[in-house]
Parts: structure tokens; C-alpha cells; sequence
């Protein structure tokens, strides 16, 4: 399962990085493996998804939201 396939206030814990420039960005933020992640809302049309990861709010394009896969929790 991936970032981008989680429904509204369901929540996961990232397992890996499909993108290394997608994770180079997110573990620049502090968003590395074992981070638990709630999805909050999505823009419609494939705008951006936003997730809060360790307390903080992010919003993420579908496709970068797409490389990161995660266990449900």
C-alpha cells in the first residue's frame, strides 16, 4: 500500500521509498521509516493529498505520495 491509496483519517506507518528523490526530500523534513502518517484531506482533481507525519502537516503530489509505501496501522 502506498501514501496516495490511504482514504481520509485512515492511518499507516511508511516502510520505504520507492523514489530516492521523494525520500531525499521527506528525510530532509524528518519523515523516515517507522513515521506514523494520517491522511487528512484530498484536493480533487489529483491536486495534493495532506498527511500529518509526526505532528506535522505536508502535503504531498499524488505521484510523490505514490513512492512511498506504508503498512496500515
Amino acid at each position: 500500500m502506498t501514501l496516495a491509496s490511504l482514504k481520509k483519517k485512515q492511518r499507516g506507518v511508511i516502510v520505504d521509498f520507492l523514489d530516492e528523490r521523494v525520500a531525499s526530500r521527506l528525510m530532509s523534513m524528518g519523515v523516515l521509516p517507522g513515521s506514523v502518517v494520517t491522511m487528512i484531506r484530498k484536493i480533487p482533481m489529483n491536486g495534493a493529498i495532506y498527511f500529518k507525519i509526526n505532528g506535522a502537516n505536508i502535503a504531498l503530489r499524488v505521484k510523490e505520495a505514490g513512492s512511498v509505501s506504508l503498512n496500515l496501522q
